[in-house]
């Protein structure tokens, strides 16, 4: 388990924002949800993604609600029983993705582990709390650190991940879902030069079922 309290280099919006190439759509999902579906919205999206322009991440999430039924789901997380911390990532044929062990709240260490014959990644990931009151998780690829931090960590419905090389910082991914909507999900960008999306994507499940947890630490919402 990781310490509440953790020093953290991390600045908040420091470095150009991401420039993305891919957008998904993560399903809608909540405490119980035994299946949770991500889409591939990048051919759907005309307009260009401007990190000046607040409304195209509401715009976005609109477009995707529409059109995503039509879609074939890219990626399926199952959880593996219905009141577990584990679950399965599988492509839409069925063919295993990774494996994601859980936690019973926020602060946990989660692992997603590979099939050693996969191509994304070499070796499991651990997720670890960078900071629990900032609401930042730092993990690392082929030595190579990633944070995800929240942009606002009062409304936690924004985050960003940071690719961290001798100091040097650079946004690869972000995330936006909508305001007070039950359940979570919404749409994630990913610059897939910078990061694999299928980690992006992996990686911010976790994230995102950290924040409901701590909306139940909170007591403000119920933990998935």
């Amino acid at each position: 388990m990781a310490p509440f309290f953790t020093k953290s280099t991390i600045a908040k919006s420091e470095g150009p924002p991401v420039k993305p190439n891919k957008i998904y759509f993560i399903g809608g999902h909540w405490g119980f949800t035994q299946q949770i579906k991500i889409y591939d919205i990048t051919s759907t999206i005309n307009d260009e993604y401007d990190p000046k322009n607040t409304d195209w991440f509401k715009k976005t999430w609109g477009i995707a609600n529409k059109s995503k039924s039509p879609l074939e789901s890219m990626i399926l997380v199952n959880r593996d029983r219905w009141y577990g911390n584990n679950f399965t990532f599988n492509e839409s044929n069925g063919a295993k993705i990774a494996e994601w062990k859980g936690g019973w709240h926020s602060n946990s260490d989660n692992q997603i582990m590979f099939p050693a014959e996969s191509a994304i990644c070499s070796h499991a990931i651990t997720m670890e709390v960078d900071s629990y009151f900032k609401f930042r998780d730092s993990f690392v690829v082929d030595s190579v650190k990633f944070v995800w931090l929240a942009t606002n960590a009062v409304s936690m419905r924004a985050f960003e991940l940071r690719k961290i090389i001798a100091g040097e910082q650079t946004e690869v991914a972000r995330f936006w879902q909508p305001l007070g909507q039950f359940k979570q999900g919404g749409i994630l960008i990913v610059n897939t030069e910078e990061v694999d999306p299928i980690i992006a994507i992996l990686t911010n499940l976790v994230v995102l079922r950290k924040q409901r947890l701590k909306y139940y630490e909170y007591g403000s919402k119920t933990g998935l």
